[in-house]
């Protein structure tokens, strides 16, 4: 029995001259501790920053090592048995740090040691898609809208207009009007960013296309010596582009085009004609429709009429002989002719206040205060 107690001694002595001998053969390097080789820092941008990874190293250790974070960024996190780095889904524009220990346990005695990583994560571009422009015409510009879009964010991306424009984009890059646009282009620009901290920019174009026009609204057409006036109301809209004159076009005869304006004369007309008149605006894309027609007038006759001082009057052309007082005895001489206010009565005037009328014509002229031969 003795013997078989001593050789159980004997074995375990033995061992431990071994494991002694052992270490007494560790590399001085391994005994300082661990020393992390790589990484200690990491880029990425915010696109790519889900699911992100970076696996630590150290050197000095003779066995498996583990990890143990201790500080740092909330969005990265270590595993405690391989050491790789991971991120938790997707990070913002900025830096994010991850430090603790590690320890080699293979060792009678732990060697052990620190790790820190710094992730840096940068902002992305975020780079404007289809459309950049769009067209509409005039009539249809106070309801228009287009949907701007983008590629390269991360996130929900927010439009913000920047400087003056017609044009109205919404956080979400809605483009929109809100009154009627003559023709012509109108842009606006901005930049673009989503919660990650990506950025970019946005330009817009909308190009407006005129129409003609629309119809004025006819009033009234009066009759002249052998023409008429014609009066109406200009267009509700002018189709985007300026009002440069009207059409008027007469029942009989051609049609004549006149300035910008609200009421114009026809001359040339024929006398005993009975005439209606309708009228077209004309702007730069061309002539829009017409008016109704107005009523119906009969130019009067053109002539004139001369009064003598002894209140004789006298017809000549087209005007007609109402009536004279030529002959009869005044107590002074006649001075002028008069005309009653809608222009269809004639008479003669006297010195002193008072008149004669004489049928329906229209007042052409006078030689009132002009020496005649009597």
């Amino acid at each position: 029995m003795l013997r078989k107690v001593n050789r159980r001694v004997a074995v375990l002595a033995a061992g431990a001259g071994l494991v002694a001998s052992f270490a007494a053969f560790i590399p001085a390097a391994y005994a300082a501790g661990l020393i992390q080789t790589s990484p200690t820092s990491g880029t990425v941008t915010t696109a790519l920053s889900a699911g992100k990874t970076e696996q630590l190293a150290v050197s000095g250790s003779v066995g498996a090592v583990t990890y143990t974070q201790l500080a740092g960024s909330p969005n990265l996190t270590v595993n405690s048995a391989t050491g790789l780095i991971s991120t938790i889904g997707t990070l913002a524009a900025g830096t994010y740090t991850a430090s603790g220990t590690d320890a080699d346990t293979a060792l009678p005695t732990p060697n052990t040691g620190t790790f820190t990583f710094t992730l840096t994560v940068i902002g992305g571009t975020i780079t404007q898609a289809a459309p950049t422009a769009g067209s509409v015409t005039t009539p249809a510009s106070p309801t228009f809208t287009d949907q701007l879009s983008t590629t390269g964010g991360t996130g929900a991306v927010t439009f913000v207009k920047t400087g003056v424009s017609t044009l109205n984009v919404s956080p979400s890059g809605l483009i929109s009007t809100t009154r009627i646009l003559s023709g012509g282009t109108y842009s606006v620009s901005g930049t673009t960013s989503d919660p990650f901290g990506d950025t970019g920019t946005f330009t817009y174009t909308l190009t407006v296309t005129a129409v003609l026009p629309g119809a004025p609204t006819i009033q009234t057409a009066t009759g002249g010596n052998l023409s008429a006036k014609v009066r109406w109301a200009p267009p509700a809209s002018d189709g985007g582009s300026a009002i440069t004159g009207y059409l008027i076009t007469p029942s009989i005869g051609p049609s004549v085009i006149v300035g910008n304006g609200a009421s114009a004369t026809v001359t040339g007309l024929n006398k005993g004609t009975a005439y209606t008149f309708t009228v077209a605006a004309i702007n730069g894309v061309g002539t829009g429709p017409a008016s109704g027609p107005s009523n119906a007038v009969t130019p009067l006759p053109s002539g004139y009429w001369l009064v003598a001082s002894d209140g004789g009057i006298f017809a000549f052309g087209d005007a007609a002989f109402f009536g004279s007082t030529g002959g009869s005895p005044l107590n002074k001489p006649i001075v002028g002719m008069s005309v009653s206010p809608d222009g269809k009565a004639t008479g003669w005037r006297p010195p002193t206040a008072g008149s004669s009328p004489f049928g329906d014509a229209a007042f052409d002229g006078s030689t009132g205060n002009m020496a005649l031969n009597i």
